[in-house]
């Protein structure tokens, strides 16, 4: 998979809604016709990532994070910040109980 970048202007229409134009190729390539939903998820980053696929839940990045119970808070939170920063949109520590 090759990562392509094309710049596209924000239109207004109306008086509260922004439109962009959508790639022919990529709705070719995409079977999406007139009328058809996509999915907007909105990312950690502030990125938003659109897909032709209704159920955007399986786009969600999942981490788990196995932690000893002896874990420096200072490493923990390296640890997540890093995590975040990734993309990662749900994160799950996990650690044993003696």
């Amino acid at each position: 998979m090759s990562i392509h970048i094309e710049n596209r202007k924000v239109q207004q229409t109306g008086g509260s809604s922004y439109i962009i134009s959508l790639p022919k190729e990529w709705i070719n390539e995409h079977n999406i016709k007139k009328g058809d939903s996509l999915s907007i998820l909105s990312q950690p980053n502030g990125n938003l990532m659109i897909t032709p696929h209704a159920n955007s839940q399986e786009y969600i990045k999942e981490k788990i994070i196995d932690i000893e119970k002896d874990t420096k808070p200072e490493y923990l939170f390296r640890l997540l910040v890093g995590v975040y920063i990734m993309g990662y949109s749900r994160i799950i520590i996990q650690t044993t109980r003696d």
